[in-house]
């Protein structure tokens, strides 16, 4: 998942269909290399990914940063928007914002 190889394959599925064409799902938190991702289920009917997206302002979602992704696990993302950067070859998902979570 994050891998240069999936990241760059699925930026390529996700700039095909459209960001707003899919639907989100929080998976999980995670902390590596002192960043903070969530994990998150992207799906239409063409596509099923996991997608590590980076959070750097946690301002609409500090719930989800405060019980590390737990009490949130399985609520969908609605109206998520995250931008997709490319950096030494690889692409990286980075959370924008949301309309709102729904548990």
């Amino acid at each position: 998942m994050d891998s240069k190889e999936y990241k760059n394959e699925l930026a390529k599925e996700i700039q095909r269909i459209g960001i707003t064409n899919l639907s989100y799902w929080l998976k999980s938190y995670l902390e590596k290399d002192d960043k903070e991702y969530i994990i998150v289920n992207i799906q239409n009917k063409d596509l099923c990914a996991k997608g590590m997206i980076e959070v750097k302002d946690w301002s609409k979602i500090e719930g989800i940063r405060k019980s590390k992704g737990i009490s949130y696990r399985g609520a969908e993302l609605e109206g998520f928007v995250f931008e997709i950067n490319e950096s030494n070859g690889s692409n990286n998902f980075v959370y924008q914002t949301l309309d709102q979570i729904i548990d």
